[in-house]
């Protein structure tokens, strides 16, 4: 068994992912509570987002950030060994090229998977400004 040091659940599977059951208010207050060594690279990944559309309506589903607009969204959170980013795989797979030329891992219903120590935000600013066009 192993127990979470966070919320003390315990689980079969180590450091197995879960949300903590903790109710997040707002983006920031669900990076915060991420590993201290997970937290600026999720805060990039937020920073890039609200860049790009900056009167995008923020929210909490799902327990993980959210942003919509008319009905368009992204989304992303933190996994153990890495970021996801949500998007529309009508949007991702206009960017097909330049995620494999990073090889980075995505999937036919828009998730894309970031490492931690990922650098390409303008890569993900331009996913997001189309995903609200």
């Amino acid at each position: 068994m192993w127990v979470c040091p966070k919320c003390s659940r315990e689980f079969k599977n180590i450091n197995q992912s879960h949300s903590c059951n903790i109710k997040f208010k707002d983006a920031n207050d669900y990076i915060v509570s991420q590993d201290k060594d997970k937290q600026e690279p999720l805060h990039k990944l937020y920073e890039t987002i609200k860049s790009a559309i900056p009167t995008v309506n923020e929210k909490i589903a799902w327990n993980m950030p959210y942003f919509t607009k008319d009905k368009k969204r992204v989304s992303f959170c933190a996994g153990i060994h890495h970021m996801s980013f949500f998007a529309s795989y009508d949007i991702v797979k206009h960017f097909i090229k330049q995620l494999d030329k990073l090889n980075l891992v995505y999937n036919e219903k828009g998730t894309i998977q970031l490492p931690y120590d990922f650098n390409e935000f303008s890569l993900i600013k331009q996913i997001v400004t189309e995903s609200f066009e």
